[in-house]
């Protein structure tokens, strides 16, 4: 996530960044959704895992192929709107942490997933 929050912003004035972007969070989605041979993965990294609890998190509906793909970009059209007169340390935090609370559930993702640990 930093590598590709950090590569958004170094490519703010690239004409080139949105193809660039998007082949960048086209390769992490593929990471996600374990189709890169280089990286084991669990069931959850698939489509009908992470895929569809992003989708189902941001309202996109039946959207889960490239549901990992978008969030990653939504998180780059957030740092392009960015100030950088403004307080934008704290909107480049709180971007990053809704596209890591998008992966992840936040903390009631997290919270339901202790809870399903310790009740097993």
């Amino acid at each position: 996530m930093r590598d590709f929050a950090g590569e958004a912003v170094l490519r703010m004035e690239d004409p080139n960044r949105a193809d660039i972007l998007a082949a960048d969070a086209e390769r992490i989605e593929r990471i996600f959704l374990g189709r890169d041979p280089a990286y084991v993965t669990t069931n959850w990294w698939r489509p009908d895992g992470v895929g569809a609890h992003v989708a189902t998190r941001l309202g996109w509906g039946d959207e889960t192929e490239h549901a990992v793909a978008g969030l990653l970009l939504r998180l780059a059209l957030a740092i392009y709107g960015l100030n950088p007169e403004g307080d934008w340390k704290g909107e480049f935090d709180a971007a990053l942490q809704d596209t890591l609370d998008g992966l992840t559930g936040g903390a009631a993702g997290l919270l339901g997933h202790v809870g399903r640990v310790h009740r097993a």
